[in-house]
């Protein structure tokens, strides 16, 4: 028999987390076929990550980096306040942050031409792809749905502007 309402949150201990889990399936769909489209766009001659910063310094104007860069402003802060980790290396290896932290003190520098800290912020953008299309992103999390819209939202963004 199927119960004809939902219990409040307050009695079911993980209809948060199953409500998270439900929205979660919503957004990880639009990044793929997304990610798809973009990775068919670059290079591969070497590691991915590179190719794909190589692609957005090469075929991205500043001017275009810049538009990207100002509407997505928000989620690069969300990105450099807690940059993603590298779920192969478990979040308490030394360089589980260090490459996303790098990547995005160039992508928050003023000073850097537009086209390469937009390459930077899509290399940490990067990793969060890795660890979802790998298994090792948990997206019932709300940072990591958080995560995964942002990624999104950039690659939708590049993907427009090319």
């Amino acid at each position: 028999m199927c119960p004809t309402s939902v219990p409040p949150s307050s009695s079911v201990p993980d209809l948060d987390r199953a409500r998270r889990i439900l929205i979660s399936l919503q957004n990880p769909p639009r990044l793929i076929p997304a990610w798809i489209t973009f990775n068919a766009l670059y290079a591969k001659v070497g590691p991915e990550r590179d190719d794909l910063m190589a692609f957005i310094r090469t075929y991205i104007s500043d001017d275009h980096a810049t538009a990207i860069l100002q509407r997505r402003a928000r989620d690069l802060a969300y990105y450099a306040a807690t940059p993603p980790g590298n779920m192969r290396l478990g979040s308490q290896h030394p360089a589980f942050r260090q490459r996303t932290a790098a990547d995005l003190v160039v992508a928050t520098d003023t000073t850097a031409p537009p086209s390469v800290r937009l390459a930077h912020f899509v290399a940490a953008v990067y990793q969060v792809r890795c660890n979802l299309f790998h298994g090792r992103k948990d997206v019932s999390e709300l940072r990591s749905l958080r995560l995964v819209d942002a990624c999104y939202n950039l690659v939708a963004g590049v993907l427009s502007d090319v």
